[in-house]
Order: C-alpha cells, then structure tokens, then sequence
C-alpha cells in the first residue's frame, strides 16, 4: 500500500476518532521529559514567556504539563479532531485552539504570528514524509524553535521508511527544512525504545544567536 493511501487512512481515522484524547491521558505524562528538556532551554536563551504552537495537540494533555512547569506562556494548539479540540477547548477555556491538520496549516500560520516554539509529540509517524517535510519547512518559517517526539529509528538515514507508521530521516528533513539540531535524540525508557525527542532550532534564529554572542 502507498505511502499516500496510509496517510490518508491514518488521517480518516483520528479525524472520526472520539475517545482517544480522553483515554491516553495517563500516557501523556510520559512526555514530560520533552518539556523539562524545553523550560531547560527556555532558561537558557532567557524566554521568560514562550508563545508555543502545539500541532496535533489533541485533547490538549500536554498542555497540562506545560502549565506545570512553564506556567508563563501563550499556548495555541491545533488539531483535526474536532472532538478533541472541543473537549481541550472546554478544559481550557484561556488559550487558543484551532481544527487544522497538516493541509490546512499553511493557510492558518499567517493569522498566528511568530511563535518560539512549535511542538510535534507523537504525530508525525501517522504522516508520509513529503507532507512531514512540508510540516518541518512551515515550523522553520513559524518559530524559532521545533521539538519533535517522535519514532527515531531512522533519524540519521538518508531515507525514511513505511511499516505502517511512517519512520522519517529527521536529520536530512531538517536540513532541508532549515533546522538545526540543538539537542540530539533522546530516546525513550520506555517499550518503544526507538521512540525519543529532539529539538532544532531555525537557521535564522541560529543566525540570530552567533550575532548575538
């Protein structure tokens, strides 16, 4: 089956789907890792106040954790699930959340400004690589930062794969993005020990900081 009709199987499916938001919320809190990593960082380049795009937020758990330990922030999260967005909408009824998914996202990226950060935890496997490629160069151009929690397994080949979940070379997708990784892979203790996140920040932003210092 081709990469597209996988995609758009993935796609039909979390777009009907009316319950997983409600019933992963325990696993979300295996993400904190990724969001101490970010208020590291925040700390370090002295963002007292970041604003985050969260794509593919869903029921808006992790924003419970960014809460948690960022709690001076602007908070935008997107999604395709209406349902999902609907519950993240009334659990949080002060910050902002949009029904989007990667189609979409261009034409909304000029109504939100630039963002310090763009978050993708968990998403990107359900999506074929030239879509996540788009994704990546959109991230580059919306915020100076891009994490990504994500399967790993090929994050240094020069070619991703489809088993199902789509594997992606995150480190060329990058480049060509215009990303460059700050915090190499960390991979999860957990039963999917090829899972883990990364952080990469936009050339420009890059730029930014070596003219700063």
């Amino acid at each position: 089956m081709s990469d597209f009709i996988f995609s758009m199987k993935h796609r039909t499916t979390w777009r009907k789907d009316n319950h997983s938001h409600l019933e992963y919320q325990e696993q979300y809190l295996g993400r904190e890792p990724v969001i101490l990593e970010l208020k590291k960082l925040m700390n370090d380049i002295h963002c007292d106040s970041p604003k985050i795009l969260e794509f593919g937020c869903s029921g808006a758990n992790v924003l419970r954790l960014i809460k948690k330990h960022i709690p001076h922030h602007t908070y935008c999260g997107v999604d395709l699930n209406e349902n999902a967005i609907d519950f993240a909408r009334k659990q949080f009824p002060n910050d902002t959340f949009y029904v989007c998914d990667d189609i979409g996202l261009p034409k909304l990226i000029p109504q939100l400004g630039r963002q310090d950060v763009f978050l993708a935890l968990g998403v990107f496997y359900y999506i074929n690589s030239p879509k996540v490629q788009e994704i990546l160069i959109n991230a580059a151009q919306i915020a100076d930062y891009v994490v990504i929690l994500d399967e790993l397994s090929c994050f240094n080949l020069p070619s991703g794969k489809n088993e199902g979940l789509f594997f992606h070379s995150f480190s060329a997708m990058c480049r060509k993005a215009g990303l460059e990784i700050v915090v190499e892979p960390v991979f999860s203790n957990g039963p999917r020990k090829t899972e883990g996140y990364f952080i990469a920040r936009s050339s420009a932003r890059a730029a930014s900081a070596n003219v700063s210092d």
